[in-house]
């Protein structure tokens, strides 16, 4: 067995996150992110990223958050607004692409991991959701 094989990214469909590239834009939205909001990556997916989900007590401006835990409001279509704690992570990929993964948690349950554990996770998403394309890993990961 290879010792520097690469891990296989958890695609855990009830964790609640997406890949933000350096535009704004969302390149992925897992499953339970789009239950969450009410809508199908299909509506997420090459959209901006402010059009469903908020920093509060920060502007939008997404490649100034910084890799970190923030509060986030997810604007759920035709429901109330969530408020839910996020973690964020600045990545880059081997390309050298910068991409934001956001892990987001209403209980708090799955932000509970190592730091290293979320870095390399996010790395390995945002890598992945980049080479592949947004819609083939939504397919993927929704099968």
């Amino acid at each position: 067995m290879l010792e520097n094989r690469a891990v296989k990214p958890d695609l855990d469909h009830e964790i609640m996150r997406c890949v933000i590239n350096d535009a704004g834009h969302v390149i992925f939205a897992s499953p339970a992110l789009c239950w969450a909001l009410g809508l199908s990556a299909a509506h997420i997916i090459e959209k901006p990223a402010d059009k469903i989900l908020n920093f509060i007590g920060h502007d939008d401006h997404f490649e100034t958050i910084k890799s970190g835990m923030y509060e986030v409001v997810l604007n759920r279509n035709e429901r109330d607004p969530l408020m839910v704690q996020a973690r964020a992570d600045k990545v880059r990929t081997p390309k050298g692409e910068a991409y934001l993964v956001l892990w987001l948690d209403n209980d708090e349950k799955s932000l509970r991991k190592e730091h290293r554990e979320f870095s390399r996770a996010a790395t390995q998403l945002a890598d992945i959701a980049s080479r592949f394309g947004s819609h083939t890993l939504n397919n993927a990961v929704s099968s």
